[in-house]
């Protein structure tokens, strides 16, 4: 931890640990890419120049310095430097196209790995943007009479209601009757009361980092079966919770989970993973799958989100945010 004197102003105080925080993660970056042999990197990506300081959308790493420009110039630059050179970020097909006939190699998981572990900022960022989103949620009234179109877009006055002025990570999905498939379910107007469950799956952007939250509402009559399934999804998800503990293995913590599932003579839902890593994108590393060998280590942020599918075909899926601790996963998504 680095000392920084004696310093009585409490902004200074905080610029000071900002600058160092970035500090780190420009090292611990450049440290990756080197030792996965990158001499020059194009990152073509604002939250990732973001979360190491800068304010700008791409720029290049190369001979151990950072250097911000506009996109063109730094896809112009990039295709100019000798030796291992690689990429991370969005860019169009073609031009992932020109790159892999240029020998250009994709960087992008290294990037995942360094960010993998959250700091002190990160974890800050993020329990905050989770608050913020489970108070919206939380504050969300959803009846039999609305219709899944209707549903998001309380949510979404709701949220701006807050202060929010952010954007959604991804786009919103409040699936009716159970609808959650692999497929997007697209909000439109089919009614709660046609079977009276519906559940929002919705992630938000704030001060540079993502969240991903699911919750469910029953506000009408729902069989025996999907009854129980909402219950045991939360049951689930706290037993995933528990396991996200520094050096157990993604696949065990999962094997957990499914023999609750299958002893409640449910199945997973199928084609879902049971949680990810979050922070600067709504998808990074680890990855909660049955054949994960990823070990958890502590600082990591996971999206737990447990799925069952019913005898129906309906699927019930609950989502939380939690971070890697000793003592099982310290949940962030709780509402001040």
């Amino acid at each position: 931890m680095p000392e920084f004197g004696a310093v009585d102003d409490p902004h200074e105080l905080a610029v000071q640990r900002l600058k160092s925080t970035f500090a780190g993660r420009r090292r611990r970056t450049a440290d990756a890419l080197a030792a996965d042999g990158f001499s020059t990197v194009l990152i073509i990506d604002r939250w990732v120049w973001n979360w190491l300081g800068f304010t700008c959308e791409a720029g290049l790493w190369h001979d151990g310095e950072w250097r911000p420009a506009a996109k063109a110039d730094a896809i112009t630059k990039c295709f100019e430097q000798d030796g291992s050179v690689g990429w991370t970020g969005h860019a169009l097909p073609e031009a992932i196209q020109a790159f892999a006939a240029r020998g250009v190699r994709d960087a992008d998981a290294t990037l995942r790995k360094v960010r993998e572990i959250k700091d002190d900022l990160d974890l800050i960022l993020l329990r905050r943007a989770a608050q913020h989103h489970a108070a919206a949620l939380d504050s969300l009234t959803v009846t039999v009479a609305a219709t899944s179109r209707e549903v998001v877009q309380e949510l979404e006055r709701v949220l701006f209601g807050q202060g929010w002025e952010g954007t959604w990570s991804f786009d919103p999905s409040a699936p009716v009757d159970g609808q959650h498939s692999v497929d997007w379910y697209n909000p439109d107007a089919t009614r709660v009361d046609s079977c009276g469950i519906v559940s929002v799956d919705s992630g938000i952007r704030l001060q540079g980092v993502c969240t991903d939250l699911t919750r469910i509402w029953v506000p009408g009559d729902i069989s025996a079966e999907a009854k129980a399934a909402v219950q045991l999804v939360e049951g689930v998800m706290d037993e995933l919770a528990d396991g996200l503990r520094p050096g157990r293995e993604a696949r065990s913590v999962v094997s957990d989970a499914m023999s609750m599932i299958t002893q409640a003579d449910l199945q997973p839902a199928p084609g879902i993973a049971f949680g990810h890593g979050i922070g600067v994108e709504v998808h990074e590393l680890p990855v909660l799958t049955s054949d994960s060998s990823a070990e958890l280590r502590e600082g990591m942020v996971v999206c737990v989100e447990p799925g069952v599918q019913l005898s129906s075909g309906w699927r019930i899926r609950s989502e939380g945010m939690f971070v890697v601790q000793d003592g099982g996963g310290g949940r962030l998504d709780l509402a001040k």
